[in-house]
């Protein structure tokens, strides 16, 4: 179950830490099976919230709205001299997407402390512009007549 409407969290979107955290065992696997958590500035955020947020930050009046689902495009080309976490996490980022989950770095994909990042891997992402992430259309999803806004988990 999700946190009621309206309530935060450890972030500002009031989404579960944890799942969505990358671990850098995974990023050197070279394989990571899950949806990620991002920042961005303020300036770039809605102050308002969309499912599966629960709460929404920030002064601003900018378009992204927490909760967002990005995905990094098909035709975004991973840089060959990328560290193999930052390539593990551009790929993630393509087929399972980000949820915009707070305030911070733009583009800041969180991991879990951990002195097995490469300190790279953070500052190739970090190269990765705006123009090359898609929002992901929940509609199929929350439009469907078997959805529960207060969960994350599909009941069909």
């Amino acid at each position: 179950m999700l946190r009621p409407s309206g309530w935060t969290s450890g972030d500002a979107a009031g989404l579960p830490i944890t799942p969505f955290l990358v671990k850098a065992a995974e990023a050197d696997s070279g394989e990571i099976r899950h949806a990620l958590r991002v920042t961005f500035r303020d300036a770039v955020l809605s102050n308002g919230f969309v499912w599966p947020a629960r709460h929404g930050a920030g002064g601003s009046s900018g378009s992204i709205p927490f909760g967002s689902v990005l995905r990094l495009r098909a035709d975004f080309v991973i840089p060959a001299n990328w560290t193999p976490q930052a390539k593990a996490i551009a790929r993630a980022a393509k087929r399972y997407g980000l949820y915009v989950a707070d305030i911070g770095s733009d583009f800041y994909v969180q991991g879990e402390p951990n002195v097995a990042w490469n300190e790279q891997t953070f500052r190739d992402l970090g190269h990765i512009p705006l123009s090359a992430m898609e929002f992901v259309d929940m509609g199929a999803v929350t439009g469907d007549p078997r959805f529960d806004a207060g969960s994350m988990a599909a009941s069909w």
